[in-house]
């Protein structure tokens, strides 16, 4: 019975090391992660500008014979990130 006890302790301490092990592995890539998000903002967001300097040039060409058209003006007020009104709604499901 003291070897079943034994290998019993044995086993739970191996698999509190792995976990150990895991849960440091998960935090450092997070924290990687966590540490180039900046830099992925910044890159979209000058992707965002120049794509969004190409559609109002390519609107001015299309509208350039409709009186009031305004290529600089937006939709809306309101800010929204892009791609949002196509993103899925995932609190309705």
């Amino acid at each position: 019975m003291a070897v079943y006890a034994g290998m019993f302790t044995y086993g739970f301490y191996q698999i509190g090391k792995g976990n150990h092990e895991r849960r440091a592995l998960k935090e450092e890539k997070e924290s990687a992660r966590a540490v180039i998000v900046p830099y992925l903002q910044a890159e979209e967001d000058r992707r965002y500008v120049k794509a969004w300097e190409q559609k109002k040039a390519n609107d001015a060409v299309i509208m350039a014979g409709v009186a009031g058209f305004d290529a600089d003006e937006r939709p809306t007020s309101r800010w929204m990130p892009p791609g949002w009104s196509t993103r899925p709604n995932w609190s309705k499901s």
